[in-house]
């Protein structure tokens, strides 16, 4: 069996699949073409059947992650679903076979009918960030509430650059000064991942594109402080858009007055 967990990238080839497949549309080259070559790169073949469900379950999550979903690929993950012919290698044991029988079902519902990947990356526009590491950014939500993302670095490639962002465990109305911001924990998006074989929980990181100047939300993000010194870390990092950062934040559900620190607890340090 080749699999380590239910989840569709916690096996190691699955995950070589996702990473050849991001190189090679980074790099320009055409989903359909992308397909192709990998399906000679490891030997994609039905009398091969573990590497044959595998090989379209994982292209068919990585092409709706960059929202490039082909319809050769979305074919054939949706008739290994609806066959259940990759439940038959999790027939060993029950409990395993029904977490991966929920996570085919979550994976068929993105892309049938296709929805939108909030994680959806291509190639970004953009050459130049207005952010420095140091920045502490306010992110005006939907209900009006702020809340605060600090860049911790830039990620650039030969695409374009995109501020690196850990989300503070943080949601009001009125902005915090910048020693709390600070000092502040920070909170993770919800999803999984295999590290170094292991499995961990938690995105922490946002490394988030801009596709057109048109997609910046100029008029919902600003700049509070600049030069802070955050403490940098190395968490899992969960790749959106300016598009889509509603999607990742709202998963968080915090609401207006959550503070990290509560006013009862900040008004007792000033007068102590």
């Amino acid at each position: 069996m080749l699999t380590r967990g239910v989840e569709i990238f916690s096996d190691r080839i699955a995950m070589k699949i996702n990473k050849r497949y991001r190189e090679m549309i980074n790099h320009g080259t055409a989903p359909d073409d992308a397909v192709e070559r990998l399906k000679h790169e490891f030997a994609v073949a039905p009398d091969r059947p573990e590497i044959f469900t595998l090989f379209w379950l994982a292209m068919a999550a990585a092409q709706w992650q960059t929202g490039s979903l082909t319809k050769e690929v979305k074919h054939n993950a949706l008739t290994i679903i609806d066959n259940g012919s990759d439940l038959v290698h999790w027939g060993h044991d029950a409990e395993l076979k029904a977490g991966r029988k929920q996570i085919l079902i979550e994976l068929r519902n993105q892309i049938s009918p296709a929805k939108k990947s909030p994680y959806d990356v291509r190639k970004t526009a953009q050459q130049s960030t207005p952010f420095l590491p140091g920045d502490a950014l306010a992110y005006l939500m939907p209900d009006k509430s702020y809340m605060i993302l600090r860049v911790l670095r830039i990620y650039r490639n030969e695409s374009g650059c995109a501020p690196v962002c850990d989300i503070c465990d943080w949601c009001d109305y009125n902005l915090p000064p910048n020693e709390e911001i600070i000092n502040m924990p920070h909170v993770s998006i919800p999803g999984t991942a295999i590290i170094n074989g292991e499995r961990i929980k938690g995105h922490s990181l946002l490394c988030i594109a801009t596709h057109s100047l048109m997609s910046f939300p100029k008029y919902r993000l600003g700049i509070i402080y600049r030069g802070l010194n955050f403490k940098k870390h190395n968490d899992i990092l969960y790749y959106t858009n300016w598009q889509n950062l509603d999607d990742c934040l709202l998963t968080l559900k915090l609401k207006p007055g959550h503070s990290s620190s509560p006013w009862w607890k900040r008004i007792f340090k000033k007068n102590s």
